[in-house]
């Protein structure tokens, strides 16, 4: 879409009389009646011309005093226009953020489980209660064998009216004991308590070293999958294959406030498998959980 000013611009260079004006103040600055009568036009008509070409920022009017009250001394504002088409089609059309794994503002896990940063664990591994400590602001990696950690994802990223399609990705695998690169566990994804989508992890990885995580990391588990939620009109995606029917549409008044991003492996699950949360210093993604937010 063209931008405002521009329209607005081209729209002011769009008239042989406005040219002429432009032409006569290139050369010096000059009142209404000056330009009046040299185009022979009512200055009700310059006047109209006048106030066009400074919406479009060609031209600025200001009133100095003259013989008989005020006058206006037009003045051209532009000796010449570079137009770039990349800046007047361009447009911001997305906005990112990435959370960091360790900046839940809620839990409720159960072991097996942890938080690490990438110089070390966090407290004492299994150990819930460490959940909260201030550290796991800079973790890596987050696990647990059951339960759920929740994080806020800002109303601002939701400001604007033509949303077209809200997506997070992050870099996942489920958890078991050292690790088993063939457990399933299945995910699910909610926002705002809403259940948005499920997605079935296939094992717990550590056959090989993650391309980030430190070489003192002996817990098993190295690397995850990235998996990409998108929603759209038309439902919830992951990794590109439908989920639900859950839409922008239907998420639409949540977006007044803040939104909760669950992540959850529960108990009564077909495959209850855990879940390990990669942040940017571990796995083989260097990136934490990214909310992107695409406009028309």
């Amino acid at each position: 879409m063209v931008k405002e000013n521009y329209i607005k611009l081209f729209q002011a260079l769009a008239s042989k009389t406005r040219l002429e004006i432009l032409e006569i103040l290139f050369k010096k600055s000059s009142n209404i009646t000056e330009i009046s009568n040299i185009l022979n036009l009512s200055q009700v008509i310059v006047t109209r011309h006048i106030m066009q070409l400074e919406e479009a920022g060609l031209v600025a009017a200001n009133s100095f005093p003259g013989k008989r009250g005020n006058q206006k001394i037009c003045a051209i504002t532009k000796n010449s226009l570079n137009i770039d088409f990349k800046d007047i089609f361009e447009q911001i059309s997305s906005e990112k953020l990435s959370i960091p794994v360790g900046s839940f503002n809620k839990y409720s896990v159960e072991p097996c489980c942890g938080v690490a940063n990438k110089d070390k664990i966090i407290g004492l591994p299994d150990n819930p209660k460490y959940f909260s400590s201030p550290e796991r602001y800079e973790a890596g990696i987050v696990w647990f064998r059951e339960g759920w950690v929740e994080y806020n994802i800002p109303s601002y990223l939701f400001s604007k009216k033509n949303i077209k399609e809200l997506k997070i990705s992050l870099e996942l695998c489920s958890e078991f004991p050292f690790y088993k690169n063939d457990f399933i566990s299945d995910i699910y994804f909610h926002l705002n308590n809403n259940l948005i989508g499920i997605y079935e992890s296939p094992g717990d990885f550590g056959d090989r070293k993650g391309t980030l995580t430190p070489e003192w990391w002996n817990m098993g588990t190295e690397y995850g999958l990235l998996v990409t939620i998108s929603i759209n009109h038309l439902g919830t995606y992951i990794n590109k294959n439908k989920v639900s029917n859950t839409n922008l549409e239907t998420l639409k008044e949540n977006f007044k406030d803040d939104l909760n991003f669950r992540i959850s492996s529960p108990k009564d699950s077909k495959n209850p498998g855990g879940i390990n949360i990669f942040g940017k210093t571990f796995g083989d993604y260097e990136q934490d959980i990214i909310v992107e937010v695409i406009y028309e």
